[in-house]
């Protein structure tokens, strides 16, 4: 530092009409620059709507071709021993054979028609449609963001007749931050969707189960010629008609699954946001930096440079 050197700046600087105009240009470029921002992040919003809502109608027909599946499940439970069908009721519907190592899960075979529709919807949903939004979201984040920086050393650059302070670095480092946040957040998001649908599969037979509790109540108390038929008369009446409202707890827990996700893709919007805008108050600062340097007459800054070194 030199001595005096802070009362000559100070005194050197000035607001002068260029100085003004730039200030007034830069503050443009930001305003310009936040609302492009919010519209992005509308527009996205939005998107991620459109695509919620396409997926919940894709959820209705499933159900009503899951409650045909039910009954082929129903039909296939003919195939099974009479021994065999005994124990596995007594067991509430699981049972695993000692001599064959069969595992028989009839909870399990009546979410299966549902289950099995789903990986493809629900890929194409959570993977394909959010990360599509999320991908262009970011994208169009850091496109915005380079625009105001460029035009902000570019007023600097035609009104005072010299470089910016230099963004190269800073404009790299904000493509890399914005791409990073972008893909944590996605990887975020796949773990959440992978651990909802890991919970909806364990958590359906138990409730397949509950309603099928009296069914297997009552076929354990059966015995004698035709015991088998009549076992799965009870089983079958009881799995097709318990099937609606399986179904429709199932597809409540997507929906609750996907207001969840909603949560957190708009909590990702919002981050991606405040961190693009903080990096461009760093744009800002650094060409406060250049305003205020070439508000200060050349006879004051030779006046600074000059001035003796502090002790």
């Amino acid at each position: 530092m030199r001595k005096s050197s802070f009362f000559f700046q100070s005194a050197a600087r000035q607001n002068t009409p260029v100085a003004n105009e730039v200030t007034a240009l830069i503050d443009d470029e930001l305003r310009r620059f936040q609302t492009a921002l919010e519209r992005e992040q509308s527009n996205a919003q939005a998107q991620l709507q459109a695509y919620r809502d396409g997926f919940v109608r894709q959820l209705l027909p499933m159900l009503d071709t899951s409650i045909h599946g039910v009954k082929q499940a129903c039909r296939r439970w003919a195939g099974i021993p009479w021994q065999t069908l005994r124990a596995v009721v007594h067991r509430d519907g699981l049972y695993k054979s000692p001599s064959s190592g069969r595992s028989y899960d009839l909870n399990a075979d009546l979410t299966e028609p549902l289950l099995n529709q789903l990986p493809l919807t629900w890929e194409r949903y959570f993977t394909d449609d959010i990360g599509r939004v999320t991908s262009r979201y970011a994208q169009e984040v850091v496109r915005l963001g380079r625009e105001c920086a460029d035009r902000v050393e570019l007023v600097i650059k035609l009104k005072l007749g010299r470089n910016g302070a230099g963004s190269t670095k800073q404009l790299a480092w904000f493509t890399e931050k914005m791409q990073l946040l972008a893909g944590q957040a996605q990887s975020d998001l796949k773990a959440v969707v992978m651990g909802r649908r890991s919970e909806l599969a364990a958590k359906m037979p138990n409730l397949a189960g509950g309603y099928m509790a009296p069914a297997y109540e009552s076929a354990k108390h059966e015995s004698g010629r035709g015991m088998k038929v009549r076992m799965l008369d009870t089983l079958s009446r009881t799995a097709v008609s318990a099937a609606p409202p399986i179904f429709e707890s199932i597809q409540a827990d997507i929906l609750e699954g996907t207001e969840e996700l909603d949560v957190q893709l708009v909590g990702l919007l919002s981050s991606l946001a405040t961190a693009a805008g903080q990096q461009i108050e760093v744009v800002k600062h650094n060409a406060g930096v250049d305003v205020d340097e070439a508000s200060i007459p050349a006879e004051f800054r030779a006046l600074i440079e000059s001035a003796p070194a502090m002790p």
